[in-house]
Protein backbone atom coordinates (compact mmCIF):
# COMPACT_ATOMS: atom_id res chain seq x y z
CA UNK A 1 0.00 0.00 0.00
CA UNK A 2 2.70 2.52 1.20
CA UNK A 3 4.59 1.54 -2.25
CA UNK A 4 1.80 2.19 -4.49
CA UNK A 5 1.39 5.75 -2.41
CA UNK A 6 4.90 6.46 -2.71
CA UNK A 7 4.45 5.78 -6.71
CA UNK A 8 1.08 8.12 -7.02
CA UNK A 9 3.22 10.66 -5.61
CA UNK A 10 6.22 10.33 -7.62
CA UNK A 11 3.83 10.22 -10.58
CA UNK A 12 1.83 13.48 -9.55
CA UNK A 13 5.13 15.56 -8.74
CA UNK A 14 6.60 14.47 -12.65
CA UNK A 15 2.96 15.62 -14.02
CA UNK A 16 3.26 18.73 -12.29
CA UNK A 17 6.67 19.23 -13.00
CA UNK A 18 6.19 18.50 -17.05
CA UNK A 19 2.76 20.48 -17.32
CA UNK A 20 4.48 23.62 -15.41
CA UNK A 21 7.62 23.79 -18.03
CA UNK A 22 5.49 23.25 -20.73
CA UNK A 23 3.21 26.61 -19.66
CA UNK A 24 0.51 25.61 -18.08
CA UNK A 25 -0.16 27.44 -14.50
CA UNK A 26 -3.11 26.86 -12.53
CA UNK A 27 -5.25 30.07 -11.17
CA UNK A 28 -5.55 29.19 -7.15
CA UNK A 29 -3.14 31.09 -5.31
CA UNK A 30 -2.09 33.37 -8.21
CA UNK A 31 -1.06 36.21 -6.36
CA UNK A 32 1.61 34.68 -4.93
CA UNK A 33 2.47 33.33 -7.98
CA UNK A 34 3.11 36.80 -9.62
CA UNK A 35 5.07 38.20 -7.09
CA UNK A 36 7.69 35.26 -7.66
CA UNK A 37 7.45 35.83 -11.23
CA UNK A 38 7.85 40.11 -11.40
CA UNK A 39 11.77 38.84 -10.78
CA UNK A 40 11.59 36.86 -13.93
CA UNK A 41 11.82 38.10 -17.60
CA UNK A 42 8.91 37.92 -19.12
CA UNK A 43 9.90 36.91 -22.91
CA UNK A 44 8.58 35.24 -25.42
CA UNK A 45 10.22 33.60 -28.87
CA UNK A 46 9.81 35.57 -31.98
CA UNK A 47 11.60 33.56 -34.74
CA UNK A 48 13.24 30.04 -35.04
CA UNK A 49 16.37 32.15 -34.90
CA UNK A 50 15.62 33.65 -31.60
CA UNK A 51 14.52 30.38 -30.29
CA UNK A 52 18.20 28.45 -31.83
CA UNK A 53 20.31 30.77 -30.85
CA UNK A 54 18.25 31.10 -26.89
CA UNK A 55 17.70 35.57 -27.57
CA UNK A 56 14.66 36.71 -26.36
CA UNK A 57 12.35 39.41 -27.49
CA UNK A 58 10.84 41.72 -24.66
CA UNK A 59 7.31 42.42 -24.67
CA UNK A 60 5.35 45.56 -24.66
CA UNK A 61 3.56 46.10 -21.77
CA UNK A 62 0.13 46.99 -23.49
CA UNK A 63 -3.42 45.51 -23.46
CA UNK A 64 -5.23 44.37 -26.53
CA UNK A 65 -7.17 41.52 -27.49
CA UNK A 66 -6.30 37.62 -27.53
CA UNK A 67 -8.41 34.93 -29.36
CA UNK A 68 -8.64 32.04 -27.06
CA UNK A 69 -10.46 28.46 -26.45
CA UNK A 70 -10.40 25.52 -23.95
CA UNK A 71 -10.39 22.24 -26.05
CA UNK A 72 -11.06 18.78 -25.10
CA UNK A 73 -10.92 16.94 -28.83
CA UNK A 74 -8.12 14.64 -26.94
CA UNK A 75 -11.62 12.78 -25.05
CA UNK A 76 -13.71 13.99 -28.23
CA UNK A 77 -15.70 16.53 -26.66
CA UNK A 78 -14.84 19.19 -28.87
CA UNK A 79 -14.65 22.46 -26.82
CA UNK A 80 -15.25 23.33 -23.19
CA UNK A 81 -15.04 27.47 -24.30
CA UNK A 82 -15.66 28.19 -28.26
CA UNK A 83 -12.63 30.46 -29.41
CA UNK A 84 -13.60 33.95 -28.42
CA UNK A 85 -11.89 37.52 -28.22
CA UNK A 86 -10.86 38.50 -24.70
CA UNK A 87 -9.17 41.85 -23.91
CA UNK A 88 -6.70 42.28 -21.61
CA UNK A 89 -5.21 45.10 -20.07
CA UNK A 90 -1.22 46.51 -19.78
CA UNK A 91 0.40 43.40 -17.53
CA UNK A 92 -1.57 40.54 -17.80
CA UNK A 93 -0.39 37.07 -18.48
CA UNK A 94 -2.09 34.03 -19.71
CA UNK A 95 -3.19 33.08 -15.98
CA UNK A 96 -5.12 35.88 -15.97
CA UNK A 97 -6.58 35.46 -19.43
CA UNK A 98 -7.59 31.65 -18.73
CA UNK A 99 -9.32 32.92 -15.44
CA UNK A 100 -11.59 35.48 -17.55
CA UNK A 101 -12.66 32.86 -19.30
CA UNK A 102 -13.59 30.18 -16.76
CA UNK A 103 -15.23 32.36 -15.02
CA UNK A 104 -17.24 34.07 -17.77
CA UNK A 105 -18.37 30.53 -18.27
CA UNK A 106 -19.27 29.42 -14.87
CA UNK A 107 -16.34 27.31 -14.19
CA UNK A 108 -14.05 26.55 -11.28
CA UNK A 109 -11.53 24.89 -11.12
CA UNK A 110 -8.66 22.94 -8.47
CA UNK A 111 -5.26 24.40 -8.55
CA UNK A 112 -2.08 23.75 -6.94
CA UNK A 113 0.96 25.85 -5.83
CA UNK A 114 3.89 23.93 -6.78
CA UNK A 115 8.08 25.14 -6.28
CA UNK A 116 7.53 25.40 -10.35
CA UNK A 117 4.94 27.59 -10.55
CA UNK A 118 0.78 26.79 -10.46
CA UNK A 119 -0.16 24.11 -11.89
CA UNK A 120 -3.97 23.70 -13.07
CA UNK A 121 -4.96 19.61 -11.71
CA UNK A 122 -8.72 20.13 -13.03
CA UNK A 123 -12.06 21.74 -14.24
CA UNK A 124 -15.16 21.01 -12.57
CA UNK A 125 -17.80 20.42 -14.80
CA UNK A 126 -15.43 20.05 -17.97
CA UNK A 127 -16.37 16.41 -18.67
CA UNK A 128 -19.82 15.09 -20.19
CA UNK A 129 -18.92 11.71 -19.59
CA UNK A 130 -18.83 10.06 -23.55
CA UNK A 131 -15.36 9.35 -24.01
CA UNK A 132 -14.41 9.10 -27.89
CA UNK A 133 -11.05 9.41 -27.99
CA UNK A 134 -9.51 9.92 -31.32
CA UNK A 135 -8.48 7.32 -33.55
CA UNK A 136 -5.01 9.25 -33.92
CA UNK A 137 -4.71 8.78 -30.19
CA UNK A 138 -5.62 5.58 -29.99
CA UNK A 139 -2.36 4.34 -32.60
CA UNK A 140 0.29 6.28 -31.02
CA UNK A 141 1.68 3.24 -28.93
CA UNK A 142 0.65 -0.39 -27.70
CA UNK A 143 -0.35 1.43 -24.06
CA UNK A 144 -2.46 4.33 -25.53
CA UNK A 145 -5.74 4.79 -24.56
CA UNK A 146 -8.82 4.00 -26.51
CA UNK A 147 -12.60 4.34 -25.88
CA UNK A 148 -12.03 0.43 -24.36
CA UNK A 149 -9.02 0.26 -23.10
CA UNK A 150 -8.14 3.69 -20.21
CA UNK A 151 -8.11 4.61 -16.48
CA UNK A 152 -11.15 5.95 -14.83
CA UNK A 153 -11.47 9.71 -14.38
CA UNK A 154 -10.93 10.32 -10.45
CA UNK A 155 -13.09 13.48 -11.02
CA UNK A 156 -16.66 11.83 -11.32
CA UNK A 157 -18.01 13.45 -7.84
CA UNK A 158 -17.38 17.17 -10.12
CA UNK A 159 -17.87 15.91 -13.76
CA UNK A 160 -14.25 17.60 -13.52
CA UNK A 161 -11.00 17.01 -16.41
CA UNK A 162 -7.71 17.21 -15.58
CA UNK A 163 -4.52 15.29 -14.27
CA UNK A 164 -5.16 11.35 -13.88
CA UNK A 165 -8.45 11.92 -15.92
CA UNK A 166 -8.50 8.34 -18.49
CA UNK A 167 -4.45 8.50 -18.46
CA UNK A 168 -1.57 8.52 -16.37
CA UNK A 169 -0.16 11.11 -18.57
CA UNK A 170 -3.36 13.19 -18.87
CA UNK A 171 -3.52 17.11 -17.83
CA UNK A 172 -4.07 20.67 -18.73
CA UNK A 173 -2.03 22.23 -21.69
CA UNK A 174 -1.71 24.99 -23.37
CA UNK A 175 0.04 26.79 -26.90
CA UNK A 176 0.71 30.52 -27.49
CA UNK A 177 0.68 31.31 -31.54
CA UNK A 178 1.20 27.22 -31.80
CA UNK A 179 4.25 27.06 -29.87
CA UNK A 180 4.47 25.56 -25.65
CA UNK A 181 6.01 28.90 -24.54
CA UNK A 182 7.95 26.83 -22.53
CA UNK A 183 6.89 29.17 -19.03
CA UNK A 184 4.20 28.64 -17.06
CA UNK A 185 1.31 30.74 -18.03
CA UNK A 186 1.48 33.25 -14.88
CA UNK A 187 4.92 33.96 -16.88
CA UNK A 188 4.40 35.22 -20.16
CA UNK A 189 2.45 38.26 -21.03
CA UNK A 190 -0.49 38.31 -23.35
CA UNK A 191 0.44 39.90 -26.70
CA UNK A 192 -2.48 42.26 -28.95
CA UNK A 193 -3.44 39.36 -31.67
CA UNK A 194 -1.92 36.11 -30.18
CA UNK A 195 -4.44 32.86 -30.57
CA UNK A 196 -3.76 30.77 -26.90
CA UNK A 197 -5.70 27.27 -27.08
CA UNK A 198 -5.65 25.97 -23.59
CA UNK A 199 -5.80 22.08 -24.27
CA UNK A 200 -6.21 18.93 -22.47
CA UNK A 201 -3.50 16.80 -23.38
CA UNK A 202 -4.66 13.25 -22.36
CA UNK A 203 -1.61 10.52 -24.01
CA UNK A 204 2.13 11.78 -24.12
CA UNK A 205 2.09 14.87 -22.10
CA UNK A 206 1.70 16.97 -24.79
CA UNK A 207 2.87 14.46 -27.51
CA UNK A 208 -0.75 13.86 -28.72
CA UNK A 209 -1.34 17.54 -29.21
CA UNK A 210 1.82 17.73 -31.37
CA UNK A 211 4.33 19.06 -28.63
CA UNK A 212 7.76 17.03 -28.81
CA UNK A 213 8.43 14.07 -27.06
CA UNK A 214 10.51 14.91 -24.05
CA UNK A 215 12.09 12.57 -21.07
CA UNK A 216 8.81 11.65 -18.93
CA UNK A 217 6.78 10.59 -21.65
CA UNK A 218 9.47 7.46 -23.20
CA UNK A 219 9.67 9.32 -26.20
CA UNK A 220 6.47 8.62 -27.45
CA UNK A 221 6.57 10.50 -31.08
CA UNK A 222 4.27 13.51 -31.60
CA UNK A 223 1.33 13.45 -33.73
CA UNK A 224 1.82 15.90 -36.57
CA UNK A 225 -1.24 18.41 -36.22
CA UNK A 226 -2.67 21.54 -38.82
CA UNK A 227 -1.76 24.31 -37.32
CA UNK A 228 -5.47 25.59 -36.00
CA UNK A 229 -4.37 29.22 -35.00
CA UNK A 230 -6.01 30.86 -37.99
CA UNK A 231 -9.40 28.93 -37.78
CA UNK A 232 -8.98 29.43 -33.81
CA UNK A 233 -9.16 33.44 -34.39
CA UNK A 234 -11.54 33.60 -37.43
CA UNK A 235 -13.99 31.36 -35.66
CA UNK A 236 -13.99 33.80 -32.93
CA UNK A 237 -14.40 36.43 -35.19
CA UNK A 238 -17.34 34.87 -37.00
CA UNK A 239 -18.80 33.70 -33.60
CA UNK A 240 -18.63 37.19 -32.53
CA UNK A 241 -20.65 38.43 -35.70
CA UNK A 242 -23.49 35.44 -35.15
CA UNK A 243 -23.82 36.67 -31.26
CA UNK A 244 -24.85 40.19 -32.67
CA UNK A 245 -26.50 38.98 -36.30
CA UNK A 246 -28.57 35.76 -36.13
CA UNK A 247 -29.18 36.00 -39.10
CA UNK A 248 -25.60 35.35 -40.57
CA UNK A 249 -25.03 32.06 -40.92
CA UNK A 250 -28.39 30.91 -43.09
CA UNK A 251 -25.93 27.53 -44.18
CA UNK A 252 -24.53 26.55 -40.56
CA UNK A 253 -21.14 26.72 -42.01
CA UNK A 254 -20.23 27.62 -38.26
CA UNK A 255 -21.01 24.23 -36.75
CA UNK A 256 -20.08 22.47 -39.34
CA UNK A 257 -16.57 23.61 -39.55
CA UNK A 258 -16.44 23.21 -35.77
CA UNK A 259 -17.19 19.37 -36.33
CA UNK A 260 -14.20 18.95 -38.91
CA UNK A 261 -12.15 21.17 -36.47
CA UNK A 262 -12.73 19.01 -32.79
CA UNK A 263 -12.25 16.05 -34.91
CA UNK A 264 -8.51 15.18 -34.43
CA UNK A 265 -9.31 12.13 -37.03
CA UNK A 266 -10.38 14.92 -40.02
CA UNK A 267 -7.87 14.21 -42.91
CA UNK A 268 -5.80 17.62 -44.01
CA UNK A 269 -7.76 17.92 -46.62
CA UNK A 270 -11.43 18.37 -44.49
CA UNK A 271 -9.35 20.47 -42.40
CA UNK A 272 -7.91 22.75 -45.28
CA UNK A 273 -11.75 22.95 -46.94
CA UNK A 274 -13.18 23.88 -43.21
CA UNK A 275 -10.24 26.33 -42.94
CA UNK A 276 -11.32 27.96 -46.41
CA UNK A 277 -14.83 28.23 -45.57
CA UNK A 278 -14.41 30.36 -42.66
CA UNK A 279 -12.07 32.59 -44.22
CA UNK A 280 -14.35 33.09 -47.55
CA UNK A 281 -17.28 33.73 -44.91
CA UNK A 282 -15.49 36.35 -42.97
CA UNK A 283 -14.55 37.95 -46.67
CA UNK A 284 -18.13 37.75 -47.91
CA UNK A 285 -19.99 38.62 -44.41
CA UNK A 286 -19.78 42.69 -45.26
CA UNK A 287 -21.17 42.85 -48.98
CA UNK A 288 -23.65 39.96 -47.96
CA UNK A 289 -24.72 41.56 -45.16
CA UNK A 290 -25.22 44.92 -46.97
CA UNK A 291 -27.42 43.12 -49.29
CA UNK A 292 -29.17 41.57 -47.03
CA UNK A 293 -30.06 45.05 -44.93
CA UNK A 294 -30.73 46.90 -48.53
CA UNK A 295 -33.28 43.38 -49.54
CA UNK A 296 -34.57 43.44 -45.84
CA UNK A 297 -35.37 47.75 -45.93
CA UNK A 298 -36.95 47.03 -48.85
CA UNK A 299 -39.20 44.50 -47.95
CA UNK A 300 -40.03 46.52 -45.00
CA UNK A 301 -41.08 49.42 -47.04
CA UNK A 302 -42.89 47.41 -49.52
CA UNK A 303 -44.53 45.80 -46.51
CA UNK A 304 -45.36 49.16 -45.43
CA UNK A 305 -46.78 50.65 -48.43
CA UNK A 306 -49.01 47.32 -48.24
CA UNK A 307 -49.69 48.20 -45.10
CA UNK A 308 -50.69 51.97 -45.76
CA UNK A 309 -52.62 50.98 -48.66
CA UNK A 310 -54.79 48.25 -46.91
CA UNK A 311 -55.84 51.26 -44.15
CA UNK A 312 -56.20 53.66 -47.00
CA UNK A 313 -58.94 50.97 -48.58
CA UNK A 314 -60.19 49.92 -45.01
CA UNK A 315 -60.72 53.96 -43.73
CA UNK A 316 -61.10 56.22 -46.64
CA UNK A 317 -64.00 57.97 -46.45
CA UNK A 318 -66.39 58.41 -49.50
CA UNK A 319 -66.62 61.50 -51.27
CA UNK A 320 -69.71 64.14 -50.80
CA UNK A 321 -71.70 65.74 -53.10
CA UNK A 322 -72.34 69.68 -52.50
CA UNK A 323 -75.66 69.68 -53.07
CA UNK A 324 -76.60 73.54 -52.63
CA UNK A 325 -75.24 76.85 -51.77
CA UNK A 326 -78.40 78.92 -51.25
CA UNK A 327 -78.65 82.36 -49.76
CA UNK A 328 -78.90 82.64 -45.84
CA UNK A 329 -79.03 86.44 -45.04
CA UNK A 330 -77.49 89.65 -45.88
CA UNK A 331 -74.16 88.54 -47.40
CA UNK A 332 -73.93 84.95 -46.31
CA UNK A 333 -74.75 81.20 -47.59
CA UNK A 334 -75.72 78.03 -46.50
CA UNK A 335 -74.25 74.98 -48.13
CA UNK A 336 -75.62 71.56 -47.95
CA UNK A 337 -73.98 68.45 -48.90
CA UNK A 338 -74.94 64.73 -48.97
CA UNK A 339 -73.88 62.76 -45.44
CA UNK A 340 -71.18 60.10 -45.74
CA UNK A 341 -72.06 57.17 -43.15
CA UNK A 342 -68.32 56.01 -42.33
CA UNK A 343 -67.08 59.98 -42.33
CA UNK A 344 -65.59 61.48 -38.95
CA UNK A 345 -66.66 64.95 -40.26
CA UNK A 346 -66.07 67.69 -43.11
CA UNK A 347 -63.74 70.32 -44.33
CA UNK A 348 -65.39 73.19 -46.17
CA UNK A 349 -62.86 75.04 -48.57
CA UNK A 350 -63.21 78.47 -50.25
CA UNK A 351 -61.34 79.82 -53.53
CA UNK A 352 -62.19 83.30 -55.77
CA UNK A 353 -60.84 81.27 -58.56
CA UNK A 354 -62.29 77.75 -59.85
CA UNK A 355 -58.72 76.19 -60.65
CA UNK A 356 -57.26 78.34 -57.79
CA UNK A 357 -55.93 77.57 -54.12
CA UNK A 358 -58.27 76.79 -51.93
CA UNK A 359 -58.63 78.10 -48.19
CA UNK A 360 -60.29 75.77 -45.47
CA UNK A 361 -62.41 77.52 -43.58
CA UNK A 362 -64.38 75.33 -41.46
CA UNK A 363 -64.04 71.62 -39.94
CA UNK A 364 -67.16 70.17 -38.86
CA UNK A 365 -66.55 67.37 -36.09
CA UNK A 366 -69.71 65.37 -36.41
CA UNK A 367 -70.83 63.31 -39.21
CA UNK A 368 -74.19 64.05 -38.96
CA UNK A 369 -73.92 68.33 -39.83
CA UNK A 370 -74.35 68.69 -43.37
CA UNK A 371 -74.44 72.02 -43.55
CA UNK A 372 -72.62 75.05 -42.71
CA UNK A 373 -73.30 79.02 -42.99
CA UNK A 374 -70.66 81.35 -44.17
CA UNK A 375 -70.26 84.97 -44.81
CA UNK A 376 -68.94 85.93 -48.55
CA UNK A 377 -66.20 88.64 -49.25
CA UNK A 378 -67.41 92.07 -49.37
CA UNK A 379 -65.41 91.97 -52.57
CA UNK A 380 -67.91 91.58 -56.35
CA UNK A 381 -66.90 88.39 -57.83
CA UNK A 382 -67.47 84.95 -57.81
CA UNK A 383 -66.68 82.16 -54.33
CA UNK A 384 -66.06 78.63 -55.65
CA UNK A 385 -67.09 75.89 -52.43
CA UNK A 386 -66.09 72.46 -52.08
CA UNK A 387 -66.50 69.78 -49.39
CA UNK A 388 -64.41 66.93 -48.54
CA UNK A 389 -64.90 64.29 -45.96
CA UNK A 390 -62.28 62.85 -43.09
CA UNK A 391 -62.02 59.93 -41.12
CA UNK A 392 -59.74 59.31 -38.12
CA UNK A 393 -58.81 55.63 -37.31
CA UNK A 394 -55.79 54.36 -35.68
CA UNK A 395 -54.49 57.40 -34.26
CA UNK A 396 -54.01 58.73 -38.21
CA UNK A 397 -56.43 60.90 -40.46
CA UNK A 398 -58.13 59.29 -43.24
CA UNK A 399 -59.35 62.13 -46.86
CA UNK A 400 -62.02 61.42 -48.72
CA UNK A 401 -61.75 63.33 -52.21
CA UNK A 402 -62.89 66.53 -52.51
CA UNK A 403 -66.77 67.13 -53.95
CA UNK A 404 -67.36 68.80 -57.24
CA UNK A 405 -67.20 72.81 -57.01
CA UNK A 406 -70.45 74.93 -56.72
CA UNK A 407 -70.08 78.64 -56.96
CA UNK A 408 -72.11 81.48 -55.61
CA UNK A 409 -71.92 85.13 -56.82
CA UNK A 410 -71.32 88.02 -54.62
CA UNK A 411 -73.54 90.99 -55.44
Amino acid sequence: MNIRRRTKNIITALLAMVLCLTGFLPLSGMQTVRAEEKEAKIWFKDSEDNADSGKATFVPDKGGIVYASVEKFTVGQGYLIEPTEVSFEAGETYADIIEKILKANGYTYDAQNTGMGFYLAEIDHADSGVLNIPQCISNMSEDAPTNDKHKSNPYKDTQGLGEFSYSNYSGWYYFVNNENPGLGMGGVKARDGDVVRYQFTLYGLGADLGDKPNDQTGGIKALELPNKDSVTKNLALMRQILAKDDKADPEGIYKNVLKIVTNMDSTKEQFAQAEQRVSAWLAEYPQKKAERDRAEKEKAEREKAAKEAALQKKYTPAKTTLRSIKNAGKNKVRLTWKKVSKATGYEIYRSRKKKGTYKKIKTINKNKTVSFVTKLPKKKGTCYFKVRTYRKAEGKVYYGKDSAVKSKKVK
